[in-house]
């Protein structure tokens, strides 16, 4: 019972920390980037539901796991392109972010569909 909520803290944590970086990008591009600005405002909200174990956190993250998967993969190629093209070392940090980024979705996307009992308030 304790590891269920470690993992679920952890789980929280991520999508918290995501979320507020996302916002933070999106404020600070003028919001440009707005879908930013939705996208962290949802991880927000997902990390808050998964905290209190509500039975909608997986339904969220079902709707939400295509447009995180979407703006990792891009974020990703932009930064190789960036770094392949242009030489650019500073870009190793987004390449490397982004893969973690693209590695924890996967793995807490799994971590729900199969603990989904854990989320059951």
């Amino acid at each position: 019972m304790k590891r269920e909520g470690l993992s679920v803290a952890l789980f929280s944590l991520f999508y918290l920390a995501s979320g507020i970086l996302m916002i933070l990008e999106a404020i600070l591009s003028t919001f440009t980037s707005f879908h930013l600005g939705i996208l962290g405002a949802s991880s927000i909200v997902l990390a808050f539901m998964a905290m209190k174990k509500r039975r909608e956190t997986t339904t969220l993250l079902l709707v939400m796991f295509i447009p995180m998967v979407v703006f990792g993969a891009v974020t990703l190629y932009a930064s190789l392109l960036d770094y392949l093209i242009g030489g650019y070392r500073a870009t190793l940090l987004a390449i490397v972010l982004a893969a973690v980024y693209l590695t924890a979705v996967a793995a807490s996307f799994v971590y729900a569909i199969r603990n989904r009992k854990i989320f059951t308030k």
